[in-house]
């Protein structure tokens, strides 16, 4: 694979250089990149620092692992970006772009109207069904989450895990609190309390999953530890 320097922060293959590539995001892994061809391409770059075998294998475990993930959740009905080819040895992942607004975005620029709360049910419903097929996101933020046609899509499953347990799942929603606290701050307590919060539940519940219970305990759990880990400074 050739890489070139398409002015990116590092160089990325020649064939994705060539398609007058936009850089939409950065992240300690990889870069995702827009395309001539309205397509986004998710690219993990080699680590120098890394040995050369240990990099290449683990760019190619975590690019297949994130594509298995959101073709699981296709599958099952979550909104998704549509994956249209991978090459996890390359570290490559090409996938629909969403044109869309972020509901980080979108919440910011409309408060919590009508609209946004719609937006934050689906949210909590979409969770609960990603969590009953044993799949945590592992970066649940209004950032990670885009708005197209009234709908929502959730996006950046490069943290994701699969065979997530009760603790992983109540971490997940533990960091989705945080996270609404910390962008939202104004708004926060009612978005969690009284629209992701009651849409997880009842969602969880429709789909008959039997560990929505100790998730929600575990959750107080990890509210407990966050605070102490607070307070402790």
């Amino acid at each position: 694979m050739s890489l070139v320097d398409a002015g990116m922060p590092v160089f990325i293959p020649e064939d994705i250089a060539s398609k007058e590539p936009v850089l939409l995001s950065q992240g300690a892994e990889a870069l995702v990149i827009h395309t001539n061809n309205d397509e986004v391409v998710k690219f993990r770059p080699s680590k120098t620092w890394r040995l050369p075998e240990l990099d290449k294998q683990l760019r190619k475990r975590r690019t297949a692992q994130e594509v298995r993930v959101i073709e699981k959740l296709a599958r099952n009905g979550v909104n998704v970006p549509k994956v249209t080819r991978s090459d996890p040895a390359k570290g490559l992942i090409y996938m629909e772009y969403i044109n869309g607004i972020s509901l980080k975005k979108l919440t910011w620029d409309l408060g919590a109207n009508e609209e946004v709360k719609k937006m934050y049910q689906m949210y909590g419903e979409a969770i609960a069904q990603m969590h009953n097929l044993k799949i945590c996101h592992g970066d649940l933020t209004t950032s990670n989450v885009m708005v197209r046609d009234n709908l929502i899509v959730l996006i950046d499953f490069g943290l994701s895990s699969q065979e997530a347990d009760v603790e992983d799942k109540a971490v997940d929603l533990y960091v989705l609190e945080r996270a609404i606290q910390s962008t939202h701050p104004l708004d926060a307590n009612m978005l969690v309390n009284e629209i992701v919060m009651p849409a997880y539940e009842r969602r969880a519940e429709e789909l008959k999953d039997k560990f929505l219970s100790d998730v929600l305990v575990r959750l107080g759990q990890v509210r407990q530890r966050g605070r102490k880990r607070t307070q402790l400074g």
